[in-house]
């Protein structure tokens, strides 16, 4: 393979590594919001918590099955929480390797050798 058809290759496969990066970056910012609006609502269910309960004994009982239903809702939202947060945790991890591997075919297919100035 002649050099220049080597520098074509690489400048296709930096611009797909870029592509890809940008795909994960999306995602991972998906997942990010997700968990910030479980972990909003999940401080909304606690705020409405706090409230001290009346001395009228209907409004007592309504108080205290909306507080059984908030802790339902809680324990739900927190397993939510989990599970998002580990869907973060593993789309950082793609989004950190497919934007290294997008810096490294970029520099590669501009012709630069080192890879990092930071190791020479």
């Amino acid at each position: 393979m002649s050099r220049a058809q080597e520098r074509q290759r690489l400048a296709r496969m930096a611009e797909l590594a870029a592509l890809k990066r940008d795909a994960h970056l999306a995602r991972l910012a998906k997942h990010v919001q997700a968990q910030a609006e479980t972990e909003g609502r999940l401080a909304a269910l606690r705020a409405g918590a706090a409230a001290p309960l009346p001395p009228d004994p209907a409004l007592w009982a309504a108080q205290q099955s909306h507080r059984q239903w908030a802790e339902g809702q809680r324990k739900a939202l927190n397993g939510e929480l989990a599970r998002e947060r580990a869907a973060t945790m593993a789309a950082r991890a793609v989004a950190a390797r497919s934007t290294g591997r997008a810096a490294v075919l970029a520099r590669l297919a501009a012709g630069t050798r080192r890879v990092s100035d930071d190791h020479a």
